[in-house]
């Protein structure tokens, strides 16, 4: 896969060709950038959520003040030789068919010999943005990648992505740094920074994508999980209506109109994530302070010998696909748990407070409700990592090269946090007994922390290496209530027990004190 961005000197001269066509000068210029060409999009044409979100734009853009300008790549049926068109979307309430005029992309590409473009080569993106700024001038611009997204990951396992992955292409996407410097371009080109930058696409809420992206836009607006779309329809008439708004509000009230949205049960493709929706709008001029704050966290973390509570810290913060996890979760958990050393401590403050700033505007699902809108990479176990970043594609390299990386040592934590225990899937380790000195009457004794769907085999031995009671049970946890195999509460004293799952064994002690 060989990809070369143009140069902006092509760019600017592509920019001056489209002349012909300049508008009026707007309030604001909504840029969509769909790289459609892939399962987003049916063949059938009937069931495409590009068809979908074009003909929510056709509802909500009605007035002069206001140009929704799109790129809509899609997949290419038996009987058409290219799939790629241009809109200057036109008002219209038919959401079944795209009333809007299509523009060929050949007509106004003269170097473009298809209609068949490549959505997942940046270059297109920069070209189409700026021909979108050349041709429909505003005040301020809006420019939203739209597409399946996995975050900063240059290879999802399953849809292997992202972002603007295109089928037809060779499976070819846009990749973080590519992303980076095809804004830039774009940023160039405009004189000044994107007024906003939006992602309809899933898991593009990461610290790693803010980072790369921070000097080419004001604000990002993004999902730190998994999405469906964005309401096109109730943003653009919140725009028509108010075409006056600057950046900030413009974000804020993208993320209401998002969430508000979800939150209709009777819209069947948002409520279908109704629980575990996230929208944030992030001011990227905050990125900065943010990355210092977790730079030091990172450093904290490294020089910690509290191996095990940071492992259990990782098993409970809020954690989406993809491996990442809500960065003000893990830095909230840190700060309250007196295992840590108060300099930890202190850092993960840093970085709570580095977030607030940065996030002007936050809604969540019920399942995300200790999410603030950024979330950081930090897979789950070891197997998880090593089959992430140690695969042939070696993605953890790719990992070290992005500029968050460059300029934090959150990938050395990473590498040593990995390398102390082994954090498998089926791994032992961590498995514990509470409460502990354990009183019978107070309640069951929970022996814990075996890994998702464990098979779990409990022997108890007093102090004569007799046998107690045995146990079975599945899941993460077992509970003993103080027992013996005779239906009998046990005598205080010294226990041991051997806990067995489908894969692994070890032994811990339990002190039974009858009161």
């Amino acid at each position: 896969m060989t990809k070369k961005i143009l140069k902006y000197g092509q760019v600017l001269c592509l920019s001056i060709f489209f002349s012909t066509f300049l508008s009026a000068a707007a309030k604001w210029t909504f840029i969509v950038y769909i790289a459609g060409d892939n399962n987003l999009d049916s063949t059938s044409r009937t069931e495409s959520q590009v068809l979908r979100d074009i003909n929510k734009m056709e509802v909500g853009v009605d007035a002069n003040a206001v140009n929704v300008i799109v790129l809509a790549d899609r997949q290419k049926p038996e009987d058409e030789t290219g799939t790629t068109y241009l809109y200057k979307i036109q008002h219209d309430t038919d959401t079944y068919n795209i009333f809007t005029p299509t523009m060929s992309v050949s007509e106004l590409l003269p170097s473009t010999t298809t209609n068949e473009l490549n959505t997942g080569d940046p270059a297109t993106l920069v070209v189409f943005s700026t021909w979108a700024i050349a041709n429909y001038p505003a005040e301020n611009y809006c420019l939203v990648v739209w597409d399946h997204g996995s975050g900063w990951w240059p290879k999802s396992p399953k849809l292997k992505k992202n972002i603007a992955q295109d089928l037809t292409s060779d499976n070819d996407y846009i990749t973080t740094a590519e992303l980076g410097t095809a804004l830039s371009q774009i940023s160039t080109y405009l004189g000044k920074k994107i007024d906003i930058v939006g992602f309809d696409a899933c898991l593009m809420s990461q610290i790693e994508i803010a980072y790369q992206i921070k000097d080419y836009a004001d604000y990002m607006i993004a999902s730190e999980e998994k999405e469906r779309g964005w309401p096109y329809d109730g943003i653009l008439q919140e725009l028509v209506s108010n075409p006056n708004y600057d950046s900030k509000t413009f974000s804020q009230k993208i993320v209401e109109i998002w969430d508000k949205a979800y939150s209709d049960e009777t819209v069947s493709y948002f409520s279908t994530i109704l629980e575990n929706r996230t929208a944030a709008a992030i001011e990227l001029s905050k990125i900065d302070n943010l990355a210092t704050a977790i730079d030091s966290f990172a450093n904290e973390l490294i020089a910690t010998k509290k191996t095990v509570p940071l492992y259990l810290v990782r098993n409970v913060v809020d954690y989406f696909t993809m491996g990442s996890v809500d960065l003000y979760d893990l830095a909230h958990i840190v700060n309250q748990n007196p295992d840590f050393s108060d300099t930890l401590c202190n850092s993960a403050d840093s970085v709570m407070h580095s977030v607030n700033s940065c996030v002007i505007s936050n809604k969540v699902g019920n399942t995300h409700k200790n999410s603030h809108g950024i979330s950081i990479n930090f897979p789950k176990t070891k197997d998880e990592w090593q089959t992430a970043f140690n695969d042939p594609d070696n993605n953890f390299e790719t990992y070290k090269t992005l500029s968050f990386c460059q300029a934090t040592n959150w990938d050395e934590f990473l590498t040593d946090y990995y390398s102390k225990v082994t954090y498998g899937p089926q791994s032992l380790n961590y498995v514990v007994n509470a409460p502990n000195p354990y009183n019978p009457s107070t309640g069951n004794l929970t022996i814990k922390n075996f890994p998702d769907n464990s098979v779990i085999n409990i022997k108890i031995y007093n102090l004569e290496g007799k046998l107690v009671r045995e146990i079975d049970g599945n899941g993460t946890s077992i509970m003993w209530d103080g027992k013996n195999k005779n239906d009998s509460i046990v005598a205080s004293g010294i226990y041991f027990y051997i806990a067995e799952t489908q894969s692994d064994f070890c032994k811990g002690k339990i002190t039974v004190i009858k009161k």
